[in-house]
């Protein structure tokens, strides 16, 4: 059957179905287009939120909303590399740790943090 360079073809043909198709979709070229396609863009986000005097507030509001819609794409890709590359091979790789250490500080800080600090008046 089909499979990827990152996974031994022995592992793939063991796997069930639905992971299988997982790996096919965290290792196609077009995964990988659209991950760096969202990083270039919530890059110009934070830019743009970064100067957010110049823009108004009109844009200050919208790269807020952008920013939680980034995370959620950011933490739906790492779920999906954790379960189609398996846990110790994605996480073996440099940039795999870097990734899931900021995607685990942007839910930190964003998801759970920043809504504490809301509900008790004080700012991150």
């Amino acid at each position: 059957g089909r499979h990827c360079d990152a996974v031994d073809p022995e592992e793939f043909e063991r796997m069930s179905k639905w992971r299988q198709y997982v790996v096919l979709v965290v290792t196609h070229g077009l995964w990988d287009i659209a991950s760096c396609s969202v990083v270039v863009f919530n890059c110009i986000s934070m830019g743009i939120d970064t100067d957010s005097h110049i823009w108004g507030e009109t844009a200050q509001n919208v790269t807020q909303v952008l920013e939680h819609v980034f995370l959620a794409f950011f933490t739906f890709e790492l779920i999906m590399n954790l379960v189609g590359l398996g846990v110790r091979r994605f996480l073996g790789g440099l940039w795999g740790r870097l990734d899931f250490v900021l995607v685990a500080s942007g839910v930190a800080t964003s998801w759970v943090l920043q809504p504490i600090l809301d509900t008790t008046g004080q700012v991150a």
